[in-house]
């Protein structure tokens, strides 16, 4: 293999590296889903009924 060729591979291995490592974490939530947030889904109805929704 050429020498670019070995580099641009081991580039994409390291950014899968990373994408998979960040997408393990017990932490994260989706922040495209304000509601998979782990103190919304500790709220009880009522405090959830308290919660501010924007309209669209």
């Amino acid at each position: 293999m050429r020498k670019t060729t070995r580099r641009k591979i081991k580039i994409m291995l390291n950014l899968f590296k990373r994408r998979q490592l960040t997408a393990q974490s017990g932490n994260s939530f989706d922040r495209r889903d304000p509601l998979a947030h782990p103190a919304i889904q500790r709220m009880s109805p009522r405090e959830l009924a308290d919660l501010p929704f924007n309209r669209r």
